[in-house]
């Protein structure tokens, strides 16, 4: 393996560590909705796979899913998504991502989850929810890929107002045994809270 394996093997690594013990932390009570606006699904393929995108590769809508199937992308894309769902909620996507030779794959993607004006006990409330992405997947070898994805999150309700970031980590390994792939996509968290 060459230098720059090591390095990003060790960075990953790293970043592992960080997002397992320094920023799960446990909040002292119940809050939100636990972010499920995030697990809509994003794009036509990963619905018809039955939501199955983790091992998806070589389009930028992968780190959706798992930032390592980045890491096999060629060039540079754009993709959009728009779902007007019942009750005038509206769920929006849409990302960037570039291969930079000899670096990796970078992307950056925004999700936005608009319920419209909501009617409650006569008052109208106002939800506001979206998520910012920047990531990063890499090759190891020519089967191996490793990626991570620093996400803001943001959730706002009437009364309370939560800002988290959360670390995805993501690993691709094609088995070279009659198309059989081993991957894996996560994360860990960081509150904080906003009155």
């Amino acid at each position: 393996m060459t230098m720059r394996r090591y390095t990003l093997i060790g960075l990953c690594t790293l970043i592992g560590v960080i997002a397992g013990e320094g920023l799960a932390q446990e909040s002292d009570e119940v809050t939100g909705t636990g972010f499920t606006f995030l697990q809509y699904p994003n794009n036509a393929r990963t619905v018809a796979l039955g939501e199955a995108g983790v091992g998806l590769i070589g389009s930028g809508q992968a780190m959706l899913y798992n930032p390592a199937g980045l890491a096999f992308m060629e060039g540079r894309e754009a993709y959009f998504t728009y779902v007007d769902w019942i009750s005038s909620i509206k769920y929006y996507v849409a990302g960037i991502s570039a291969n930079v030779p000899r670096i990796g794959t970078l992307g950056l993607s925004v999700v936005n989850h608009d319920t419209g004006p909501i009617e409650s006990e006569n008052t109208t409330l106002e939800i506001s929810e979206y998520a910012i992405s920047g990531a990063y997947g890499g090759l190891i070898t020519d089967r191996i890929a490793l990626g991570t994805t620093l996400k803001l999150i943001h959730q706002s309700f009437p009364e309370r107002t939560q800002n988290v970031f959360a670390f995805d980590l993501g690993a691709y390994f094609a088995t070279g045994l009659r198309n059989t792939v081993i991957a894996m996509g996560g994360g860990e968290f960081e509150h904080e809270r906003v009155r």
